[in-house]
């Protein structure tokens, strides 16, 4: 299951096994230990933001680094010429 497939990647990097250290965890906690495995794997391969939006975590992670950051910018505007080509694509995302 996922605490083996944790345990692979901790082994690899000679960490203590998730097996060995927390025998009794729950569905929630390993849950959040896979989604600090994957930012640790993948910090490089730009996963974090798509990790972010598929959690909907976004709003929350990055109105604590950015204060200007509303609800609205997790969207990116819909290019005014695909607008006038495609009329179906209206209303413009929220925010722009």
């Amino acid at each position: 299951g996922a605490i083996n497939d944790l345990d692979k990647l901790r082994l690899r990097s000679e960490l203590p096994l998730i097996s060995d250290t927390s025998p009794g965890i729950n569905k929630e906690e390993i849950l959040l230990l896979i989604e600090r495995e994957r930012r640790s794997e993948l910090f490089t391969e730009n996963h974090r933001w798509y990790d972010l939006i598929r959690t909907g975590q976004a709003d929350v992670v990055m109105a604590a680094v950015k204060t200007s950051w509303q609800a609205t910018d997790i969207l990116f505007p819909l290019p005014e010429s695909e607008l006038l080509i495609n009329p179906l694509l209206q209303p413009q995302n929220p925010g722009y």
